[in-house]
């Protein structure tokens, strides 16, 4: 894992890297980008969130939506690497022990970039693909529920 020497500058730099990494994905689906805390950032449309989240583990990535009765988080990283790891890219550049800076500029980078060409169904808001969904999905707790429909609300009175 990068070397997280220090985790408040670490975590001060996300929602920047967030916002260069998935710019063109922001642009095209007409997503906003919102901080909920120094290490949860969530890319809002109108009917889902993808949330960027950063711990000591390094970066996952999870999607909401908000049309279901019961809110859960589905890990959108391990779907695209299971279920469509054939239109998926893979290289051998292995930044693990960069700085953080670099890790996560690389890391968000990559992810977006997957998503951009394996997901274009998930980022236009279809569901389909969460029948296909095998694993465990998280429960939502009340903080970031919380959180999530105060972003759709806010979403929905900027369109």
């Amino acid at each position: 894992m990068a070397r997280w020497q220090n985790g408040e500058a670490m975590k001060d730099i996300l929602l920047q890297k967030v916002k260069s990494a998935f710019s063109e994905i922001v642009e095209k689906y007409r997503l906003e980008v919102k901080e909920v805390d120094k290490n949860f950032i969530i890319l809002v449309g109108s009917s889902y969130a993808i949330g960027v989240l950063l711990d000591k583990d390094g970066l996952a990535y999870m999607y909401y939506d908000f049309s279901a009765p019961i809110k859960k988080g589905y890990n959108l990283g391990l779907f695209l690497i299971q279920k469509r790891r054939d239109q998926l890219v893979f290289g051998v550049d292995d930044r693990s022990r960069s700085p953080v800076d670099e890790y996560l500029s690389h890391n968000l980078s990559i992810f977006a970039n997957q998503l951009f060409s394996a997901g274009k169904d998930i980022l236009r808001g279809e569901k389909s693909w969460i029948n296909n969904y095998q694993w465990p999905s998280v429960t939502v707790n009340d903080e970031v529920l919380s959180a999530l429909l105060c972003a759709k609300q806010q979403f929905k009175a900027t369109k």
